[in-house]
């Protein structure tokens, strides 16, 4: 139901910002309001586990070690047979998860690819963090090997000192493995958007108040200086 939709069934009118908006809506598109998606690292390797385990993959994903989970997402993502189903029994978390993909992809095919800028990965701190969400995102046909115009390019958002530390080596594993290798070699353009969103989301860091913590954990003395720290992760592209 829509706001509208709501005040009408309360014989309210739909006041004259409301109208404005929808109007504009209709004739512009919804491409003004673009939307980030953003979910904690722990739930993408919750639901993935349950996919896996109830698909008959993977009985204990969870237990695997980093190398192991990496080698295993990389296969289920070169694989085009669903991990989902109706006749499945996924936990709830995971079909509420996956319920929120599939309306960003419904928002997508009906307003345009610009309507979702970011899938965010909040507590980043491996390699497996961002294939999980992109096997995620493959469920819900926000992934397709070697389609970059129908792929959304997850983000990883470091959260703490350590993080950080990691952040480079972490991202020259994501640019260098198989998947994204494959759309980068199809589309160069949606590697240089990769990279955009990863920038954009430094600066929202900035923003947001981890400044402080950047400056903690490379020594930096001043804002400027922590924005410089962001800049190496562009520097080993």
């Amino acid at each position: 139901m829509t706001l509208a939709d709501g005040l009408a069934a309360n014989g309210l009118a739909t006041p004259g910002a409301l109208a404005r908006l929808i109007r504009a809506v209709d004739v512009f598109g919804f491409h003004l309001a673009r939307l980030d998606l953003r979910q904690n690292s722990d739930v993408h390797a919750r639901c993935v586990a349950d996919l896996l385990c109830v698909g008959g993959v993977e009985a204990d994903y969870v237990s695997l070690a980093e190398d192991a989970r990496v080698a295993l997402l990389v296969r289920e993502l070169a694989n085009p047979r669903p991990l989902t189903g109706p006749q499945l029994a996924h936990r709830e978390e995971t079909r509420s998860e996956l319920a929120i993909l599939a309306a960003a992809a419904d928002a997508r095919a009906r307003f345009g690819a610009a309507t979702i800028g970011s899938a965010i990965v909040s507590k980043t701190d491996a390699l497996s963090d961002l294939l999980e969400l992109m096997l995620l995102l493959k469920e819900a046909g926000l992934y397709r090997a070697g389609d970059p115009a129908a792929s959304l390019m997850p983000v990883p958002l470091f959260e703490t000192i350590g993080d950080l530390e990691a952040a480079p080596a972490i991202m020259r594993a994501f640019f260098a493995c198989a998947p994204l290798a494959e759309l980068a070699r199809d589309d160069v353009a949606f590697v240089a958007e990769a990279v955009n969103r990863l920038l954009v989301v430094g600066f929202y860091l900035l923003n947001l108040g981890y400044a402080a913590l950047i400056m903690k954990a490379y020594g930096a003395s001043s804002a400027v200086e922590a924005a410089e720290v962001l800049a190496t992760i562009r520097e080993l592209l």
